[in-house]
């Protein structure tokens, strides 16, 4: 069954099925099309493409009128040819300031899950560890990024990547992309349902907490002695 297409502030859900793309831009250089060949629900998703294979080019296709600095954004990619991946960012301020989950499956050249971050034009690689997911199969990309500049990376529902950073702190885009020629499909973007506590939060929670301890102790010492005096 087709996803429905929502949206309520900056939430949305884009599966595509309305037949075409709009509401998605190429930035800077790159290729997009609608394709029905490849797809994770319904009858289309999205082909990323290199119009000069073999550059270093790698196409980023930007929601259009979409600003956050944190929440949940979700992909679903399919990638087949030996030098291709499929790419995530988030926070993207612009070409030279963003994050970057690079996806690059078992069977390709460089098989890895990267996160990287691109900082005045200076990209810093975050964390790297095994893909967990391979060519010629859908996979699912989710990142939760906290208010306190936790981010998270999941694929398939499993937590891949946890860290801090909190260079980028401002409200950005969300692009998806690739290198050679990738499919995406499901696309989505939620706000948090609840915030990573800070250290100053969990201080006063865990004092309310051994507050209340104390509080009901004293009360049961309390009757206790009442019960015995009578």
């Amino acid at each position: 069954m087709p996803l429905p297409v929502s949206l309520m502030g900056d939430a949305f859900v884009d599966d595509f099925e309305d037949g075409n793309i709009e509401g998605w831009t190429v930035v800077d250089q790159g290729n997009a099309e609608l394709s029905s060949s490849q797809t994770h629900s319904g009858n289309y998703s999205m082909k990323m493409w290199n119009p000069n294979p073999g550059s270093n080019w790698y196409t980023k296709v930007k929601r259009d009128l979409f600003l956050a600095s944190e929440g949940v954004y979700e992909a679903w990619f399919y990638v087949s040819l030996f030098n291709d991946d499929g790419n995530l960012y988030f926070q993207f301020l612009d070409s030279n300031n963003f994050y970057w989950v690079n996806c690059c499956p078992i069977g390709t050249d460089w098989p890895g899950l990267v996160l990287r971050k691109r900082l005045g034009g200076v990209q810093t690689l975050l964390a790297r560890v095994p893909p967990p997911f391979d060519r010629d199969e859908w996979f699912k990309v989710t990142v939760h990024k906290y208010s306190n500049g936790t981010i998270e990376v999941y694929i398939n529902y499993s937590l891949q990547i946890a860290l801090n950073d909190t260079d980028i702190m401002q409200k950005g885009g969300f692009c998806v992309g690739s290198f050679e020629e990738a499919w995406v499909d499901d696309v989505c973007y939620r706000p948090l349902d609840d915030q990573i506590p800070t250290l100053t939060e969990w201080g006063m929670i865990i004092f309310a907490v051994l507050l209340l301890g104390f509080m009901a102790h004293t009360v049961i010492r309390r009757r206790k002695r009442v019960g015995v005096g009578v």
